[in-house]
């Protein structure tokens, strides 16, 4: 019966590989724009294994980026991920096309996520894109440099993860992942202009944190 075969193993030696590669195959999916979206997930419902371990390759780096905020750690996202491409796989024929598959990707890893969180009573708050955020650019930083950056860095990720929990998801959405105001809300299910109000919120409420930082 459709829906129910089993993942491809041959797209799936991918999301098995060494950090290294992990990040070769990142650098690939961001040269090659490749089919869009909607037609590699035609393909897909076809069965077509190639498609899907392109469309795998293409998301597999933001979606972990994302996936370890939530869960602390690159280990722990890979594992969810496989499982949220064999769901994707396995209910391939629930696609539609209305919508943004990668909204809908970031859904199904987001429950996903959620539900280990929740399985290991995890308080998992943290997202690695302070390094880029914080890194300096005037020369080699000095020892004190780096003990200020270290501070800053935890003083904004402490702000970002007392923000309300639907706040806070919304900004990392939005600030760290790139998603848009509508992919946003059909992640978190809530309206766009939902999404706009919460995003005016979490930027006043981390102004008012942080202002002590700011000019």
């Amino acid at each position: 019966m459709a829906g129910t075969v089993s993942s491809p193993p041959r797209a799936f030696a991918l999301a098995k590989d060494t950090r290294k590669l992990r990040v070769e195959r990142s650098r690939r999916w961001r040269q090659d724009p490749g089919e869009a979206d909607n037609t590699l997930m035609e393909r897909i419902q076809g069965g077509d294994q190639r498609a899907f371990g392109l469309l795998l390759e293409r998301y597999w780096p933001t979606l972990a980026a994302y996936v370890a905020g939530v869960v602390e750690g690159l280990d722990a996202a890979d594992d969810i991920l496989q499982m949220a491409f064999i769901r994707l796989w396995q209910h391939r024929h629930d696609w539609t096309g209305s919508g943004s598959l990668r909204s809908y990707l970031f859904r199904i890893a987001r429950n996903l996520a959620l539900n280990a969180q929740r399985d290991r009573s995890a308080d998992a708050r943290r997202n690695e894109g302070f390094r880029q955020v914080l890194a300096h650019s005037r020369g080699p930083p000095t020892p004190e440099d780096n003990l200020a950056a270290e501070r800053l860095r935890e003083e904004v990720e402490a702000a970002i993860g007392n923000l309300p929990e639907r706040r806070r998801e919304v900004f990392v959405l939005a600030r760290f992942h790139g998603l848009s105001q509508r992919e946003i809300g059909e992640v978190l299910g809530i309206a766009p202009q939902t999404v706009a109000n919460q995003m005016r919120s979490a930027l006043a409420e981390l102004r008012d944190t942080l202002s002590h930082h700011l000019g």
